[in-house]
């Protein structure tokens, strides 16, 4: 079943364990690999972890459930992928 809501993602953490291009590079990954409809709404804000930004997720329940994890794990990759480009 497909669902939608309104999900807040920290794009450009604080301790910047990942940067602004990691978290779009996850983004558009999460839109390919997991077959779901990801729009940033245009709203930010900052909860003093860093600068999020809220998206309309829209995909199957169990995608939708997880999406935040899934997230986080793809930032890390795309940043450890950064950082190996770096050197």
């Amino acid at each position: 079943m497909e669902v939608n809501k309104l999900e807040w993602f920290n794009v450009c953490p604080d301790n910047e364990s990942y940067s602004l291009d990691a978290a779009g590079a996850a983004i558009d990954r999460l839109k390919v690999e997991e077959d779901i409809k990801l729009e940033w709404t245009g709203e930010t804000r900052d909860t003093g972890y860093g600068e999020e930004h809220l998206y309309s997720v829209t995909g199957e329940q169990e995608i939708v459930d997880s999406i935040q994890v899934m997230y986080w794990d793809m930032c890390v990759e795309e940043a450890e992928e950064e950082a190996n480009r770096d050197e």
